[in-house]
């Protein structure tokens, strides 16, 4: 999955007390390396920041990751803020994925765009 993904070469860059949804949690700042960086003079290697949501249980209750990509030649300017949400359960000794949002906010030659969708899993 992308989490894991992520994961695999991330650095912890910040970790606090916080709270989700009003149960106390652990949260990290994670630094991720990008996995497709793109070399090109055109585009810019993307900025991604993961935070993580732990309960007091050691296990995840929920993750954002926020990817900004950006590219340009000459005077034209596009760009792409892409937010993603999970929200997560255990069962049976498994971590499942029980919600995910994403948002894509994407700019170009002065023109904005949103979209967004929102997608809840049943585990069975």
């Amino acid at each position: 999955s992308l989490l894991l993904e992520d994961l695999s070469e991330a650095t912890v860059v910040e970790e606090k007390t916080g709270a989700w949804e009003g149960k106390t949690a652990k949260l990290l700042g994670v630094k991720v390396k990008p996995s497709l960086a793109t070399k090109s003079r055109y585009v810019e290697e993307p900025v991604i920041e993961l935070t993580i949501w732990i309960g007091g249980d050691g296990i995840p209750l929920a993750a954002r990751r926020v990817s900004t990509f950006e590219a340009g030649a000459l005077f034209v300017k596009a760009g792409n803020v892409r937010t993603e949400k999970w929200t997560f359960a255990v069962m049976a000794d498994r971590l499942y994925a029980t919600r995910n949002e994403q948002e894509d906010k994407a700019s170009a030659a002065g023109k904005k765009m949103t979209r967004s969708r929102t997608v809840s899993y049943v585990v069975k």
